[in-house]
């Protein structure tokens, strides 16, 4: 991969030759470091194809030197060389060798990329020349302009060797440890970062692209537990964001888990406090503090420190050096549950972002990917994900050897360096092995550490190492017996892992029911397990972080006579761990189930919390054997009872609530008994018993909203519901449809035309998800719905969605819930669907077409599985519905026409037709629908008596019954 391409006219080979001679002199001299094009070794050989060559090369390459000229202007190659490498967000440098004036520059050249005169004096003479013809050219470029070009390639350089391996006192030979083991690269590590040059040409690219675009700006790193994505962001971006200083002002990475994402040993706090020390500039940890309290004021404060960059980068115009607020580990602030912290640092990112004075780059577990996508905090931002794959297999040869030659090359032959046959050996056991990286890390951290005083590792010692497969088991061993465990059974010692680990250090993801790791405080370990804690640490397999100078030692107690050092956290080195340690995996396995139930617990006392207090009793989700499993949590033992202290509040009142619907229910039995023996005895002999039933259910569960409620609700747009099985409803406020199209993309133009504006004139409540079978059933058990709704082979399970109902069904369902809560119940129409379906967007759905797979259950992607799924598994729309598109098509009150003619110019529904006796409109597809008939504005029809189909569901609407103001628009 070239480093370096030289776009040039061939009426200028002589520069072009020029600058290749002193880059090689400057040591950009190895084969693979300059494409030229004119040169048989480092450019296009024979049989090549021009074109495809030079994309080739300027789309791999690290940075691009435009030779600028009258000539090179003229050129169409030039040209094209100059759009592919803007294209791939490649950093440009051009260099100007003549007259030409700066406006004649491609646009957005000189705002963007660094422009350099190469003419002037005191100049450098060099002789070019050609390597095909011989001849000879004398160029004299200024001295001035070729340190300004060295100093900004050094900048730009992205491989590990342009950085420089960093001393400490404290580590092997007097320099910073090469292998970090189970612990993620830092900064400090840029120059043993091998392995990833690829990658990080390509997240610099991305980078650059994402900074040109329109705010807000996101990047996520994504890749799987393992992948490396910490080392990838702090010592492979990170160091070369803040290099090159003239576009970026990183801040340091934050993690959320270390006491705080905000006021931690990690957090923003500490990241502001260390851009300020660069820039020499006065400020307090209490005035920063102050300055993160709203929006404004921490917009202001990225907008001052872009001009102290700016200044200390010696740049006279815009634009200023972007700030890049680093989230690493994002899976610890979107993950399970949410704090005042965590909602302050995403709202005032968010802010600076949306205000153009910052982006935002994140790196976070593919498997926690979804709960980002579906944050609150991001609503509106289009994600730019950069997907973080194995290290190439050709690369990690270099990241074994590597390391340790830049080690001996600082001591000598006193450090050791691994031999060729223990590459080839680490290699092919690397190859297609889960863990991969983290577990070679902590192989060559150990024997490096074991070996230091040979001067070749080979087989022998991988050996006595344990390799791959037994180097975690044996430091583990050594651990436990540095504790005093030596002799004990591995009762004792499995019994004091447990302690130490579950469920202090950590917890089970919902979604793919894996462990991951999780920062404890350091002061919650009990005395007996101080010794184990601080010889796992010793052995590198926990690692203990603390706000206090230097390192620390679990339990270590601070000059005060505290039992710890302020903020002092312990966590899993990392999660290889989880998995690859057999006795903690076995335990992990005995106790997922009770890991599970406390991270819904503490999920759901957050919800609860924060919910507003007229719906508090919405969010009380435990019952019955959940909730007296929840409440057992805290008798498994005293870390059980710390962790769940949090929720018990909220498990108060789930029991509370638990307790009044049992007296409601017995109240109900007691009535209907009461009013059943009156029938018996004849006083009531004309009144049935479901209609006695009927009257208690309106009595006890029915909670229709009052006019201040409904006025509450249609303001904040939260989901609500008006009885215990009614569908939970959202408002879609009043606004303006653009109907039908684009009809680019539709399966049946004429179905959608004409176009038309039509008004929405009064908001309405839709349901959040399609009708389920429970909620259909409970109409069916109080006479409403008809009995004999069958499920077919899916099954009526929890959250599935009701199919196999004709249109008159659908009537029956809504003319039930209007009679129990005595508001009007009734099916959307077609245009009011349309417009809640596109959510305000005029596109084909109301997200991305390439996102569909995030949002709707069609033929695409339920091949796997090909049945309707339960509702409410995929991300909401703008308005907050959930399945619009695809799952199952939904019933709408309209007749069904071939075309919009003659249609009603506001959401009224049109009931009139020679088909209306026939023919009713579905919207929506199905989870056997192609992609063209989920979009939004695409129509279809169905016999309204057909009952036996399952690709067809029901969702509702309900009207508002309060006066709004006559100034809403959605």
């Amino acid at each position: 991969m070239s480093r370096l391409f030289i776009s040039h006219s061939s009426s200028n080979d002589d520069w072009a030759i020029a600058l290749r001679d002193w880059l090689i002199a400057e040591g950009w001299g190895e084969s693979d470091d300059i494409f030229l094009d004119l040169d048989p070794e480092r450019g296009i050989s024979a049989g090549q194809k021009w074109q495809r060559a030079f994309a080739d090369a300027a789309t791999r390459c690290e940075a691009v030197l435009l030779v600028v000229s009258a000539n090179w202007l003229a050129s169409t190659w030039c040209q094209d060389e100059y759009q592919i490498s803007n294209k791939y967000n490649k950093k440009l440098f051009a260099l100007i060798i003549d007259d030409t004036p700066l406006e004649r520059l491609p646009g957005g050249l000189t705002a963007q990329w660094q422009v350099i005169r190469l003419k002037g004096e005191p100049a450098e003479r060099f002789i070019a020349v050609h390597p095909q013809t011989q001849q000879q050219w004398p160029v004299h470029i200024a001295k001035a302009a070729l340190a300004q070009l060295k100093s900004g390639l050094q900048k730009a350089g992205l491989g590990p060797e342009t950085f420089e391996l960093q001393q400490d006192e404290k580590g092997l030979f007097g320099w910073r440890l090469p292998y970090r083991g189970l612990e993620a690269l830092e900064p400090e590590d840029a120059a043993v970062f091998f392995g990833r040059n690829a990658d990080l040409v390509r997240g610099m690219d991305a980078l650059r692209g994402l900074a040109a675009r329109n705010s807000p700006r996101v990047g996520v790193i994504l890749g799987a537990s393992g992948s490396g994505k910490s080392s990838f962001l702090r010592a492979g971006l990170w160091p070369r964001l803040l290099r090159d200083d003239a576009q970026w002002l990183p801040l340091k990475p934050i993690r959320a888990a270390l006491g705080g994402p905000i006021e931690g040993r990690e957090g923003l706090l500490v990241a502001l406090q260390d851009v300020h020390q660069r820039f020499a500039l006065r400020t307090s940890r209490s005035e920063l503090r102050e300055r993160l309290r709203n929006e404004a004021a921490f917009i202001d404060l990225l907008s001052e420190l872009r001009q102290a960059a700016a200044k200390r980068a010696l740049l006279l115009k815009p634009p200023l050096p972007l700030p890049v607020v680093c989230l690493d580990q994002s899976e610890e602030i979107f993950g399970s549950g949410t704090n005042a912290e965590i909602e302050q640092l995403l709202r005032i990112s968010r802010a600076a972002s949306d205000a153009g004075e910052a982006l935002i780059l994140t790196t976070i577990r593919s498997d926690s990917y979804s709960a980002m996508q579906n944050a609150k905090a991001l609503i509106g931002v289009e994600l730019a994900p950069l997907s973080l794959g194995p290290v190439p297999q050709g690369e990690i040869s270099t990241i074994i050897r590597e390391p340790a030659e830049i080690l001996r090359r600082k001591v000598g032959p006193d450090s050791p360096v691994f031999d060729a046959l223990l590459v080839e050996k680490l290699q092919s056991d690397f190859a297609g092995e889960a863990d991969a990286l983290p577990l070679l890390a902590f192989v060559l951290q150990r024997m490096i550490l074991e070996y230091a005083g040979e001067p070749v590792i080979g087989l022998s010692q991988l050996d006595r190492s344990g390799g791959l497969a037994k180097a975690i088991e044996m430091e583990a061993n050594e651990a436990f017996r540095d504790a005093g465990y030596t002799g004990r059974p591995d009762s004792e010692r499995r019994e004091a892992l447990r302690k130490l680990f579950v469920p202090r250090l950590v917890r089970i993801n919902r979604d793919s029911k894996l462990a991951q790791r999780y920062a404890a405080s350091d002061t919650e370990i009990s005395p007996d397990l101080l010794p184990l804690a601080s010889s796992l640490t010793k052995h590198r397999l926990l690692v203990v972080r603390a706000d206090g100078p230097g390192d620390q030692k679990v339990g270590q107690r601070a000059p005060n006579g505290h039992d710890s050092l302020s903020g002092t956290t312990v966590e899993v080195a990392h999660e290889a761990l989880l998995r690859r340690w057999t006795m903690l995996t076995e335990i992990l396995g005995q106790d997922r189930d009770a890991l599970l139930l406390l991270d819904s617990v503490r999920l759901a006392a957050a919800d609860w919390a924060e919910a507003l207090s007229a719906r508090k009793v919405d969010f009380l989700v435990h019952r019955e054997t959940r909730l007296a499993e929840a409440q057992a949590l805290a008798l498994r033992g005293p870390n059980w009872a710390r962790e769940i202290v949090s929720a018990q509040a909220y498990l108060t009142a789930c029991a509370e609530h638990e307790k009044a619907e049992k007296r409601s229910k017995h109240r109900s039995r007691t009535v209907v008994g009461v009013l059943a023996a009156i029938i018996a005895t004849g006083a009531l002999v004309a009144l049935n018993f479901d209609r006695l039933r009927n009257a208690s259910y309106r009595l006890f569960q029915v909670h229709a909203k009052s006019p201040a409620e409904e006025r509450a609700l249609l303001e904040t747009r939260v989901p609500f519901n008006e009885c215990r099985d009614c569908p939970f409803m959202i408002f879609v406020l009043k606004g303006v449809l653009d109907r039908g199209g684009p009809l680019n993309g539709s399966p049946d133009v004429n179905r959608e035309s004409p176009l038309s504006k039509v008004p929405i004139r009064r908001s309405f409540a839709v349901s959040v998800t399609e009708v389920t079978f429970s909620q259909w059933d409970a109409c069916a058990d109080h006479g409403g719905c008809r009995s004999t709704v069958t499920a077919g082979k899916w099954g009526r399970g929890d959250q599935q969605p009701v199919v196999n109902v004709s249109w008159t069904d659908a009537k029956a369902y809504v003319q039930w819930l209007s009679a129990i809560t005595g508001k009007r119940y009734r099916l959307l129409s077609e245009a009011e669907w349309e417009f809640a379906a596109r959510g305000g967007q005029p596109t084909n759905y109301s997200f991305p077409d390439g996102k569909i797979d995030e949002y709707a259950w069609y033929a695409g992607n339920t091949r796997d599985a090909p049945q309707p799924h339960k509702v409410g598994l995929l991300r909401a729309n703008q308005y907050g519905l959930k399945d619009m598109n695809g799952n199952v098509a939904e019933w709408v009150e309209d007749c069904f026409h071939d075309t919009y003619r003659g249609a009603p110019q506001t959401e009224e529904p049109w009931t009139t037709g020679p088909t209306c006796d026939r023919r009713r409109v579905v919207r929506g597809g199905n989870w056997l629908s192609d992609v063209k008939a989920l979009r939004s504005a695409t129509r279809d029809w169905h016999p309204l008596g057909d009952d036996g189909n399952d690709q067809i569901g029901i969702r509702v609407a309900r009207e508002v019954t309060v006066d709004e103001p006559s100034e809403r628009r959605d």
